[in-house]
């Protein structure tokens, strides 16, 4: 289970040997412990554990950002990273994750990438190395946002969320497949 936000840092907690034990989430360097730190979603496979969810930032003392964090477990003990971003997106770019899902080879995190242009973000994560991208939306989408994901053992995913069209003013279901 991962929790945080609303003034609160992030935890972890895990169960072993019938026992709950709740750790502190490290901090990806640059962080901040600001109300908008906070894990949404984890998932595991025979080997690994990760989770994902969004980190501020602060690059000067008037600029706040977000980036995407990401929480691995490996070699009995937790670690934190930063999403990587889209290779055309700029460094100042915000990022945020809401979900994953691990299988034996990868997990896929998705979320939402706040840049230019902004859209629905996948990264991979497999053998330690993160690759990002955004994924497709239907034309005239003026914003879109993933929010769920589930992966086969194949690797095939689905992902759902929402998008708006730039002509309409509310939200519609979105359903990505990724493969």
């Amino acid at each position: 289970s991962v929790s945080g936000g609303n003034d609160a840092a992030p935890f972890i907690d895990t169960r072993s040997a019938g026992q709950w034990s709740a750790i502190a989430a490290p901090l990806e360097r640059g962080s901040t412990s600001d109300p908008g730190l906070q894990l949404n979603s984890v998932s595991c496979s025979p080997d690994t554990c990760a989770a994902v969810g969004t980190a501020q930032y602060r690059s000067s003392p008037n600029q706040d950002g977000t980036f995407g964090l990401i929480e691995s477990y490996s070699a009995g003990g937790w670690s934190a990273s930063q999403v990587t971003l889209p290779k055309f997106a700029p460094s100042g770019d915000s990022t945020s994750l809401s979900s994953i899902s691990c299988g034996s080879a990868a997990c896929v995190l998705i979320g939402e990438f706040a840049g230019q242009p902004p859209g629905p973000i996948v990264e991979v994560l497999a053998g330690g190395t993160v690759a990002s991208t955004l994924t497709p939306v239907p034309g005239g989408t003026a914003y879109a946002n993933l929010q769920g994901v589930v992966c086969e053992a194949d690797g095939s995913c689905v992902a759902v969320g929402f998008w708006r069209p730039s002509t309409f003013p509310s939200g519609v279901p979105l359903i990505d497949i990724l493969s």
